[in-house]
């Protein structure tokens, strides 16, 4: 018989929402159920930035009340990787030059 209880179970979950979305009542789940704070642990917020329309979202005027979830999302993150940055390059006519 195989005794379970000396047993170390390790569990990764990647939780995604698609486009704009505010990670606070994601992130409070984790905290608020206690099921789920007893048994798992938050280690970070990864947040996805598209660099070539990042100013837009940024920038976007929300009425009085409303969050501009693209500055929540930057906010709350651990770590911000930022892609389609060649695009940038590209659409605005620059050389990207790689150095070794």
């Amino acid at each position: 018989m195989y005794d379970c209880t000396s047993c170390l179970f390790l569990l990764f979950v990647l939780w995604t929402s698609k486009g704009l979305a505010n990670p606070a009542p994601i992130i409070q789940t984790f905290y608020a159920e206690e099921n789920i704070f007893n048994d798992v642990k938050l280690d970070g917020v990864v947040t996805l930035v598209d660099a070539k329309h990042a100013d837009f979202h940024l920038d976007e005027v929300k009425p009085k009340g409303v969050v501009n979830e693209a500055v929540e999302q930057i906010a709350y993150a651990d770590r911000i990787i930022v892609n389609k940055v060649l695009a940038i390059f590209v659409c605005c006519g620059m050389a990207l030059v790689l150095q070794k």
